[in-house]
């Protein structure tokens, strides 16, 4: 019953973030994108999806430091809790380090023979760019043990506090677009950085105050290091994935059609993951009881917990999802000054490759808490990646800018019985 109220009590903190989050992020995107215009903003997209395909490193460290730490209170070792803490810090210093320099490597590159970023940004602007995108995954990196502490030990409310902290701090960013003069771009993404700077600090600061795992002690354990390097590289199959599916279809949208199309897609992936945030309070409330109840050998509860979770998340994100499907025209027209062409259409699939997922949500943390990975990981990543392939040789054909999207949705689907063969 407790575990139960638990999960009721951080989903309603989750869906007041959300909610708040949400109805910021509504009016942020709108002035972002009067402020930048079309042209700058889809600069600003595909320089920033450029970097986020690195960031498939973070998402497997977060889920390991998260599986790693939740088990570990799971079993109520607190010892254990503060070595996996502070091997996971170690971990991801070291990991940033080489992942800021392999996107100022590549980037650099890319940027000079590849991105297509028109007449209007100048190259010193998009390079700035991508410094200070990097530095800001860097820094997220960094963050990734405390926030992950913080879900562990189920202190949803300041996970959302800082989350709506951080929409206003971006909000009001958004509103000093149209005061400052010149050179918006450059103002922008070093005003981000900061405010990525200032949240990563936040988050610190609390676990610190609240969490005595959190004390940062230095050790080196190779057994830990051996065993968490080992779910973090099968893990990155997933967070790889993961990067083709959502920047890699931004990087061909750009080859094949340019900036503007970029601006189309970063308004859709911005309405997708404010719809998709609505689902993901369930998935973070019920997640760490999944991995806690694994650790403890309670597999009825955690079973209940899969099933209920996964149907919950369907039955939510078609609620939300459906009403704005059909009305998407009406909507994007009432939110913003000047709709980027195609926008609804994309929109629209977006939003379909996010149903298609949600049935198999709670899926991966069971597969995950136990530990063995390795086949799973394998099988579905494999297979998710062979979109593309398929991908490229359809546009040989038919140019036409919604066929990536359409036929990843196809294979996702496909893919949802892979994860329920090996979950049963």
């Amino acid at each position: 019953m407790k575990k139960t109220q638990t999960i009721a009590k951080n989903t309603i903190f989750l869906y007041i973030r959300s909610i708040v989050s949400l109805i910021i992020q509504l009016i942020t995107s709108r002035l972002v994108l009067k402020g930048l215009g079309v042209e700058e903003f889809g600069v600003y997209q595909v320089i920033g999806g450029l970097v986020t395909m690195f960031a498939f490193f973070n998402t497997s460290l977060s889920s390991s430091t998260q599986r790693f730490i939740t088990y570990a209170i799971g079993k109520n070792d607190i010892n254990q809790t503060r070595k996996v803490f502070s091997m996971s810090i170690n971990l991801h210093l070291i990991l940033s380090i080489i992942i800021f320099l392999l996107i100022e490597f590549f980037g650099y590159w890319f940027l000079s023979n590849k991105i297509n970023i028109g007449n209007n940004v100048s190259y010193n602007t998009a390079y700035f760019i991508l410094h200070c995108t990097a530095l800001s995954l860097v820094v997220t990196i960094n963050s990734v043990p405390y926030n992950s502490l913080l879900i562990s030990k189920e202190e949803m409310k300041y996970f959302a506090y800082i989350d709506i902290l951080g929409a206003f701090l971006k909000m009001i960013l958004a509103f000093s677009l149209s005061i400052v003069t010149g050179k918006h771009l450059i103002y922008y993404a070093s005003m981000m950085l900061l405010i990525t700077i200032f949240i990563r600090f936040l988050y610190s600061y609390i676990c610190k105050r609240k969490f005595t795992e959190s004390k940062y002690i230095f050790l080196w354990d190779n057994q830990l290091f051996k065993d968490m390097s080992g779910f973090i590289t099968w893990t990155s199959l997933s967070a790889l994935s993961y990067m083709f599916r959502t920047q890699g279809i931004g990087l061909i949208l750009n080859v094949f059609w340019g900036p503007v199309l970029n601006a189309a897609q970063g308004i859709a992936s911005q309405v997708n993951g404010a719809v998709k945030t609505f689902t993901q309070n369930f998935q973070i409330s019920f997640n760490p009881q999944i991995t806690k109840s694994y650790a403890q050998n309670n597999f009825g509860y955690m079973n209940l917990l899969v099933f209920s979770g996964a149907k919950l998340s369907l039955i939510l994100i078609l609620l939300i999802s459906v009403p704005v499907i059909l009305e998407i025209n009406f909507l994007l027209n009432i939110w913003l000054i000047k709709v980027p062409p195609h926008t609804s259409i994309l929109v629209v699939l977006v939003l379909i490759e996010s149903i298609v997922l949600t049935y198999s949500c709670t899926s991966n943390t069971a597969i995950r808490a136990t530990g063995k990975i390795r086949t799973f990981e394998l099988t579905y990543n494999i297979f998710i990646l062979l979109a593309f392939p398929a991908i490229y040789i359809v546009l040989k054909y038919y140019q036409l800018y919604y066929i990536p999207l359409l036929i990843l949705i196809i294979f996702e689907f496909l893919s949802v019985f892979i994860k329920f063969y090996y979950l049963k």
